[in-house]
């Protein structure tokens, strides 16, 4: 990605008076817990919970993991099928 980038001299984002040398991308994880962190993004990230198998989720399914902002004291309960959006720069961490 930074031949091309190199090459064809193609933009990065650039927020904030700050250039930017992340790309879209996509992480997935199974059965993952991660402690609090902070990721130095420049937009907003977004997590989801899946259950393997599952054709269709119900808004009455069972909370599955929790999503936390620790500075915040908040902990968001997380559902199949749940999508959160949310600041990334924020401490976090997902149980």
């Amino acid at each position: 990605l930074y031949e091309a980038r190199d090459r064809l001299k193609f933009k990065t984002m650039f927020v904030n008076g700050y250039q930017s040398s992340l790309y879209g991308s996509i992480a997935s994880g199974v059965n993952v817990h991660l402690r609090i962190h902070t990721d130095l993004d420049f937009c907003y990230s977004l997590t989801t919970v899946l259950i393997r198998c599952k054709k269709s989720y119900k808004m009455d399914g069972t909370k599955i993991s929790y999503f936390n902002f620790p500075r915040l004291g908040v902990a968001t309960p997380l559902r199949p099928g749940d999508i959160l959006l949310f600041d990334a720069t924020e401490p976090h961490a997902i149980s």
